[in-house]
C-alpha cells in the first residue's frame, strides 16, 4: 500500500545502540581476563621448558694412569674412590623458552683413552636469554691418580686426592680438601681453599681470597707460593711445619702469629724449622695472615 505524499518513511540504522556504558564495562572485564590469564599461561610454559639428564658411566683403568679433564662450561667435582676404576656421573639440565628436551642433546661429555691416559671432554653452549645451560660433572678416580682439570667457566671441587693435580678454571671457586700430592690451583676470578698436606703448592687467583690450611704432618717437598692480585691471603700453619715464609703485599698489611725477621712495612720473614722450604705470600690488593694452626 503506497503512502501518503506528505508522509516519511521511517529509515534503518545500521548502528548498534547500547546503553551507555555498557561497552566499556564489557572490555575492562575482556582485559581483566586476559590479565589473569597471562601468570598461569607464562608459568605453565616455565613448567614446560625444562629438562634435565642424569648418565653414569665406569671405566677401568691402570695403575697411574693420567686423568685430564676439559670441560668448556660447567661444574666439576672429584674424589677419591675405587683402584683400578674411574666412575663419571654427568647431571645436565637445560631451561629455555620452549624445546628444552631436544637441547639436552647439546651437552655432551666423552671419555677416551689413548696412551696411557683417559680425556675426558665436555662441551655445553653458552647459555643465553632464550636458554640456560648446566652440567654438574662428578667423577671419581684411584686415589692415587695424577689429574689434570680445565674449565672456561665453573666451580671446582677437589676430595681426598693423593696423586698430583692441576686444576684450572677462568672463573669460579676452587675448593680443595685432603689433598697430599703436588698442587697447582688457578682462577682468574673466584676464591681458592685448601686443606690438606701437600707436597708442594701453587695458587692463584686474579680476583679472590685465598685460604690455606696445612695440616702439621705437612712435610713440604719443594718451593711453594700462594697470590691473589686482590683478596686476602690467609696461611693456617702449624709450629712444626719446615719453611721459610715470606709475605708480602702492595697495598694492605701483614699480620703473622709467628716471630718474624722485619723486612719493611710490605713484606715479612718467618722463619719455622730449619726454614728450609721457602714458601711466598703476596698479595697486591689485599692483607696477608700468617696463622697458628
Amino acid at each position: 500500500m503506497a503512502a501518503s505524499s506528505g508522509e516519511a518513511l521511517p529509515q534503518k540504522s545500521n548502528r548498534c545502540e547500547t546503553e551507555p556504558g555498557l561497552s566499556h564495562a564489557r572490555l575492562f572485564s575482556a582485559l581483566l581476563g586476559v590479565v589473569l590469564l597471562v601468570p598461569g599461561i607464562l608459568s605453565a610454559a616455565c613448567r614446560q621448558s625444562t629438562a634435565t639428564r642424569r648418565t653414569e658411566q665406569f671405566i677401568p683403568v691402570a695403575p697411574k694412569t693420567v686423568v685430564r679433564v676439559r670441560v668448556s662450561t660447567g661444574y666439576i667435582s672429584v674424589a677419591a674412590g675405587r683402584v683400578g676404576m674411574v666412575s663419571m656421573e654427568v647431571f645436565s639440565k637445560v631451561r629455555a623458552l620452549w624445546g628444552a628436551q631436544g637441547k639436552l642433546g647439546s651437552i655432551r661429555v666423552v671419555a677416551s683413552k689413548k696412551r696411557g691416559e683417559l680425556l675426558v671432554q665436555g662441551t655445553s653452549p653458552k647459555s643465553s636469554g632464550s636458554a640456560k645451560y648446566h652440567m654438574h660433572l662428578h667423577i671419581t678416580v684411584p686415589p692415587d691418580t695424577p689429574l689434570f682439570l680445565a674449565t672456561g667457566s665453573g666451580h671446582m671441587t677437589l676430595t681426598n686426592l693423593l696423586g698430583d693435580v692441576e686444576a684450572t678454571t677462568g672463573s669460579g671457586e676452587v675448593r680443595a680438601r685432603g689433598i697430599a700430592g703436588r698442587v697447582k690451583l688457578h682462577t682468574g676470578e673466584g676464591n681458592i681453599t685448601l686443606r690438606g698436606t701437600p707436597k708442594r703448592f701453587v695458587l692463584t687467583t686474579g680476583v679472590g681470597s685465598v685460604s690455606l690450611w696445612l695440616r702439621p704432618e705437612t712435610r713440604l717437598s719443594g718451593p711453594s707460593e700462594a697470590s691473589t692480585d686482590s683478596g686476602n691471603l690467609t696461611l693456617h700453619a702449624s709450629p712444626r711445619l719446615d719453611g721459610l715464609i715470606t709475605a708480602r703485599v702492595r697495598t694492605g698489611s701483614i699480620h703473622c702469629d709467628f716471630p718474624t725477621q722485619g723486612m719493611g712495612g710490605r713484606r715479612v720473614r718467618a722463619r719455622l724449622g730449619s726454614g728450609r722450604t721457602p714458601i711466598l705470600l703476596s698479595s697486591r690488593k689485599g692483607n696477608v695472615s700468617l696463622k697458628r694452626w
